[in-house]
């Protein structure tokens, strides 16, 4: 887990409590978000989400594939959800009165990056890793042949 740790906030409309939970981490084992939901549920809020930030704090610190263990993986589920079950009761203590507001606005002609275009970079950058790792091997190993040559002729 990143340095932001685990924060709650918690929106009350009406009887109505919503929880909404930020894990800053990279990902969450599959079934845990449903047992965070579940307890928050049985904790009295009505309405409750889990997210994790994505961040890059946690990467490539352990060895595998990943390099990161996603939210749950070595960490004791239940000590976790009674962190989280804190920072909601913490949050819920702390309510103010607020007003809120919303507005709708359309920017016309924006490019964005679409589905399309980002699965093309994404094969792009798959493919060029791939002809990397075969020409990377051919160029150190004749780069080492060449030190060992030049260190025995002097």
């Amino acid at each position: 887990m990143g340095p932001g740790g685990i924060t709650s906030i918690v929106v009350k409309v009406a009887e109505q409590k919503t929880a909404y939970v930020v894990i800053d981490a990279n990902n969450m084992v599959s079934g845990l978000r449903e047992e965070i939901l579940s307890a928050l549920k049985t904790s009295g809020f009505h309405e409750s989400e889990v997210f994790t930030t994505d961040t890059h704090a946690v990467s490539a610190i352990v060895t595998g594939r990943r390099g990161y263990h996603p939210v749950g993986e070595v960490m004791n589920h239940d000590v976790l959800i009674n962190y989280i079950k804190e920072t909601a009761k913490s949050a819920l203590e702390k309510l103010e009165t607020c007003n809120t507001g919303s507005k709708h606005l359309v920017v016309p002609e924006v490019k964005v990056i679409g589905k399309t275009r980002l699965e093309s970079l994404s094969i792009f950058v798959d493919k060029a890793l791939q002809r990397a790792k075969k020409i990377v091997v051919p160029i150190f190993g004749f780069e080492g042949l060449i030190l060992i040559l030049l260190l025995a002729l002097l």
